[in-house]
């Protein structure tokens, strides 16, 4: 089982103080970790620290062994996506039946089987999911173009 994310010694100001004051943690491949704690413990501080939004003080991330403490904020986001969007696959093609609610249009409906468009708390649009797709209305609103 390998290290997915690893993050040793991440500090991290906040304005003026150390919100993230020298943490370390792993996650390993397969496993569920979660990170709690009250507000203002620094949870959001990490993940924005991890997805490089933030620029850690110093310390170490990496993801999958490779380091990403100096890519920019949206290549680390466009793994954690890539990767989140694998799993969903797998799992669904394990025989989990899956609700995804997701802004990113373009991969959701490349995953799904069937999708709802929904409008100011109404549902404009449904069907097939690569159908919608390619419809011009959806590729015009969700997809950018």
């Amino acid at each position: 089982m390998g290290v997915m994310l690893s993050v040793k010694d991440l500090v991290v100001n906040y304005g003026a103080i150390n919100a993230i004051k020298g943490i370390s943690f792993d996650v390993n491949e397969g496993e569920i970790v979660t990170l709690i704690g009250a507000n203002g413990a620094g949870k959001t501080t990490t993940l924005h620290a991890v997805s490089r939004l933030l620029k850690p003080k110093q310390g170490e991330i990496s993801f999958c062994g490779q380091p990403i403490s100096s890519m920019e904020a949206h290549k680390i986001i466009q793994l954690l996506v890539q990767e989140i969007f694998s799993i969903i696959h797998d799992v669904n093609q394990s025989g989990v039946t899956i609700l995804l609610v997701e802004q990113n249009a373009k991969m959701a409906l490349e995953i799904a089987n069937r999708a709802y468009v929904l409008e100011t708390g109404s549902i404009v649009m449904s069907g097939d999911a690569h159908e919608l797709a390619n419809n011009d209305q959806v590729r015009k609103a969700y997809l950018g173009g």
